[in-house]
């Protein structure tokens, strides 16, 4: 019944151990080694000790090692605790450990439990909070639940059935989790409601998920999985994010979700579709949505079937999406992209055939000019297609497309616009329309069937249209301002038709081939 407590028990052969030291207790300590040497089943302990600690020895309150056959210890230091630790080891068989400090100072957990049925659960409440437990092999599971103070976990389970599950609610978090090896089934979820957050977990397993929510403050999330089927979500709710997903090895069916909700995201989704069978995985699929502020993505997919879509609605914005190998094997690739607002610039590179992009920014820098607007879409291969839409300030795109079958549609709004469309291969199309203010369009096409319009709504125009090879067709039209139009058509069936509708007027038009025909109209 409390004060300076002390006990140790040490037992070879079926054991079952039971301290009780409270009152409340004050020295406290606590030593259990049971061994069981052969003799099938007990083990158990159990300990409560009812507070503060420094007693003998001093590591401080309940230590106790349990090696093999049933397992089970289960420790409470409540009342409410000062220098608290407490340690299981428990090696091999049917263990369980259960650990209770509720309340504070220097609070500690590990518990190490290695083959069998291990689960493992730890509750802490305030202070200087640390758990740590690792159960090697087996049918794995582990609770951690830290209630606000200086918090940290690491849990490693190294293979098969795991389950994790981490909440730290506020102050200091971190949290590290690894499930490498065989696990199976995965599973780990960590909330940490606030405050110091960040997290880091790897799983290098089939089935596995992982979910980080941290609601709000210093943000940081990390996910490493290498395995199918793989579902990585990661929710911040703002402050001061970064988020980074790496997905490969054995990669096909792998979804990653990031929010971020305000403030200077930053998320990376990496090697989607890497592993050793190659490039060619099926269906990953990758979603953004960073709710404003210091936005930038990138994404990287190298696998076919796979979707990208990322939102980010206003602030800094940027955007790199690379989609596909240059090996022919990445096909049937998706991106959209939507920033609405600010700074604004997105890249796309869609490497292989079957591709379609999407870009819809809407700028508004007027004009600070830490820049607005900006877009490049480059498409290889064949079947190709491509959407950039910009409303607003310095405008300006690019949509470079080779192969066949191409589609490339631009569409840009106000103040110092640009546009371009290269085009190369057969079946080419390209339809361009500006609206107001510094306007300039350059169309190319090279190969056969190529079709262009350009429609500038105006001030100070210009359109340049290039054809060469076969079934060129073309037509431009300007409607007031500075216009200036000039289009190039070499070789069979050509046709041009251009219509300025006043202001500064001029066109060109040269056609080498037969069947050419060209109209003006002012």
């Amino acid at each position: 019944n409390g004060t300076d407590g002390f006990s140790e028990i040490t037992q070879t052969g079926d054991n079952i151990a039971t301290v009780e030291q409270d009152g409340p207790s004050v020295g406290m300590n606590s030593e259990i080694s049971q061994v069981n040497a052969g003799g099938g089943a007990s083990n158990s302990a159990d300990v409560i000790q009812d507070g503060t600690g420094s007693g003998f020895g001093s590591g401080t309150g309940s230590f106790i090692d349990q090696s093999g056959v049933a397992g089970t210890a289960i420790i409470r230091q409540e009342a409410p605790t000062t220098d608290a630790v407490s340690l299981v080891i428990q090696t091999g068989d049917t263990a369980t450990a259960t650990v209770t400090q509720v309340a504070g100072t220097n609070v500690t957990s590990l518990i190490e439990q290695a083959d069998n049925d291990q689960i493992a659960t730890v509750s802490q409440d305030g202070d200087n909070n640390f758990s740590d437990i690792t159960q090697s092999q087996n049918t794995n599971d582990a609770n951690v639940s830290q209630t606000a103070a200086d918090n940290s976990s690491t849990i490693l389970q190294d293979g098969e059935d795991g389950d994790v599950d981490v909440i730290q609610s506020g102050t200091g978090n971190t949290s590290f989790v690894d499930q490498d090896g065989n696990t199976d089934r995965g599973i780990v979820l960590i909330t940490q409601s606030g405050d110091g957050n960040s997290s880091v977990t790897f799983q290098d397993d089939d089935d596995s998920t992982i979910t980080h929510t941290q609601s709000g403050n210093g943000n940081t999330a990390d996910t490493d999985q290498g395995s199918e089927d793989s579902i990585s979500t990661i929710l911040q709710s703002g402050d001061d994010n970064i988020a980074s997903v790496i997905q490969g090895d054995v990669s096909d069916d792998q979804t990653s979700t990031i929010t971020q909700s305000g403030n200077r995201n930053t998320a990376r989704v990496l090697g989607q579709g890497v592993d050793s069978s190659g490039p060619g995985d099926d269906n990953n699929t990758s979603t953004i949505t960073q709710g404003g502020d210091d936005n930038f993505a990138t994404v990287d997919q190298d696998s076919e079937d796979s979707t990208h879509t990322l939102t980010q609605t206003g602030n800094f914005n940027s955007s790199v999406t690379t989609q596909g190998l240059e090996t022919d094997v990445a096909d049937n690739v998706t991106a959209t992209i939507t920033q609405n607002g600010d700074f604004d610039s997105s890249t796309i590179n869609q490497l292989d055939d079957d591709n379609t992009a999407t870009v819809t920014q809407t700028g508004f820098d007027l004009d600070g000019s830490l820049l607005a607007n900006t877009s490049t879409v480059n498409q290889e291969g064949s079947d190709n297609q491509a959407t950039s839409d910009q409303v607003g300030d310095n405008n300006s795109s690019f949509i470079g497309q080779s192969g066949s079958l191409n589609v490339a549609n631009l569409i840009s709004g106000g103040t110092e616009n640009s546009s371009g469309i290269t085009q190369s291969g057969t079946s080419n199309a390209s339809d361009v329309f500006q609206d107001g203010d510094g306007n300039s369009s350059t169309t190319t096409q090279s190969g056969t069937d190529g079709v262009i319009d350009v429609d500038q709504v105006s001030d100070e125009s210009s359109s340049i249209v290039a054809q060469s090879g076969t079934l060129q067709d073309a037509v431009v039209s300007q409607t007031g301002g500075n216009n200036t139009s000039e289009v190039t058509q070499s070789t069979d069936s050509n046709f041009a038709d251009i219509a300025q509708a006043n202001s500064g007027n001029t066109a060109f038009a040269t056609q080498s081939g037969t069947d050419g025909m060209a109209d003006g109209e002012r």
